[in-house]
């Protein structure tokens, strides 16, 4: 009796911090959340967005993840510009134009350690990279003067807006082209002569005639030179009746000097950055190194691309060259499918040491032109319908 009678005054005496106490111990503590970046295998989704459109998240946006997950919360992982998009919730809403890259938190089941710690795992997954087009604060391209002065803002944002005819020109000086050392200033890289910025065409405008007839000032060829910059954008571009002749390519000096790369849309492409839906039309001779209907050389993301035409290598350089399709030499790994929806119509002619493929010539890490097209024929020292040589499997491959 005397126990319970010294148990119900400790009670009666100190109420207030014997309710304090069991509140507190009562309350789970604020879990430790615990995750993993891309700790799944997972495809982001490529879009090209208006300013004002939308985009809802939903869990179908995670149905080729084998997770189990309770919600999931959306934010900003990368971005190239400021302000580009709002996120509100599960809703993205596109407003400056620019480059951001979207992930997902996804949450699962709340545990408890065993030290007492309750923890909520979570999976970090890219599910999104978003180009955002905003007409009204892009510079504006309607005549051939205002095309060859985007080299004069090599990190712009510019949108095309009347069809342009390149026939009176004469040899066009590609956009972000690499520098001789003569040009060059003093400590200059290659970085700061390649374009990084975003040129669109929504409104399918055509730029028509491109020429290019010598290699002896310029070092690639094709609409742009060099391209680089994660999150750089060339989308929906219509390039008619082009024709590349750098077949006067000083071949002795392979590739210090003279056209080393050739692409129709772009001689050299870097990683990040994105060649989508564009068209290419006409006939490219290449000097004897990397030619591609779309891009020369490729470490980027190329979908949706289209080239008709013929392609022609004719110089024969010590080493292999390389002509394709869409890519003549592609860099990009095969895990994520960055070479992809792309469609050939061409006669594609290598030398005798020459790897020639319908749509990558030459490959190094086993990527596959997935969901692609060829059509047409393609020779040369190794040659395949989808990749002249893949250095993965030491060979051609074919389209079944």
């Amino acid at each position: 009796m005397k126990k319970i009678k010294l148990i119900t005054t400790c009670i009666l005496s100190a109420i207030s911090i014997i309710s304090t106490f069991a509140l507190t111990a009562c309350t789970p503590p604020t879990p430790t959340y615990r995750g993993s970046y891309n700790g799944i295998a997972h495809q982001p989704k490529h879009l090209v967005l208006n300013a004002g459109d939308t985009l809802t998240i939903t869990n179908n946006h995670f149905q080729d993840i084998s997770l189990d997950f309770e919600d999931f919360s959306i934010g900003i992982h990368q971005e190239r510009g400021q302000n580009i998009v709002t996120i509100e919730s599960s809703t993205i809403t596109a407003v400056n134009s620019g480059y951001v890259v979207i992930r997902a938190r996804l949450y699962q089941e709340t545990t408890q350690h065993a030290s007492g710690q309750r923890i909520r795992p979570f999976y970090s997954v890219i599910i999104a990279n978003i180009h955002v087009i905003n007409e009204a604060t892009m510079t504006h391209i309607t005549t051939a003067e205002e095309l060859a002065a985007m080299n004069d803002n090599l990190d712009g944002h510019f949108i095309l807006m009347a069809d342009i005819d390149l026939a009176e020109w004469g040899d066009w000086t590609p956009i972000g082209r690499t520098l001789t050392f003569e040009e060059r200033e003093p400590h200059q890289r290659p970085h700061d002569y390649a374009f990084r910025g975003m040129f669109v065409n929504p409104h399918e405008y055509r730029i028509k005639n491109l020429t290019i007839t010598t290699s002896k000032t310029i070092r690639e060829a094709g609409l742009f030179g060099h391209i680089v910059e994660r999150g750089s954008l060339v989308a929906g571009i219509i390039l008619e009746d082009i024709f590349i002749d750098v077949s006067d390519y000083p071949i002795d000096f392979l590739p210090a000097t003279g056209t080393s790369w050739v692409g129709g849309i772009a001689a050299q492409v870097a990683s990040g950055v994105w060649i989508v839906d564009c068209f290419v039309s006409g006939k490219m001779i290449g000097g004897g190194y990397m030619l591609g209907g779309i891009v020369g050389q490729n470490a980027g993301y190329v979908f949706r691309c289209t080239f008709k035409g013929d392609l022609i290598m004719t110089n024969e350089p010590r080493n292999n060259g390389s002509i394709g399709g869409i890519i003549g030499h592609n860099v990009t790994h095969a895990i994520i499918s960055r070479v992809r929806e792309n469609v050939v119509y061409a006669d594609i002619y290598g030398g005798e040491r020459i790897n020639a493929g319908g749509i990558i010539g030459f490959t190094t890490a086993g990527c596959r032109a997935y969901c692609s097209t060829f059509s047409g024929t393609v020779t040369g020292l190794s040659f395949g319908t989808m990749i002249g040589f893949d250095a993965h499997k030491r060979g051609a491959v074919n389209f079944i």
